[in-house]
């Protein structure tokens, strides 16, 4: 779980449609680094997630952080602050 002492250095959009997945990150302004263990974009079918992908999007879901647009796809929109270990900082809320 995020802990205060870490520092965010990317927003990750996750989303869900027609049973694949799309996670995009984007540097956050002045950080110096990205998480080196994750992808700065990664897509594919849902069977095929990563673990540590499956528990962020998991603990969204359950925190009641996801949204569901009123007309998707997407089905499914996450959005999320990774430090530079690729660990869960924070969930945001957006909209797109």
């Amino acid at each position: 779980m995020p802990t205060s002492n870490q520092s965010a250095v990317v927003t990750a959009r996750y989303e869900e449609r027609d049973g694949r997945f799309d996670l995009q990150t984007f540097a956050i302004s002045g950080a110096k680094v990205r998480p080196t263990n994750h992808p700065a974009k990664l897509s594919g079918p849902m069977e095929d997630r990563p673990e540590w992908l499956v528990n962020i999007v998991n603990l969204g879901k359950v925190g009641g952080w996801s949204m569901s647009p009123p007309e998707p796809p997407p089905d499914f929109i996450l959005w999320f602050d990774l430090d530079e270990h690729g660990e869960l900082v924070e969930f945001s809320v957006f909209t797109d």
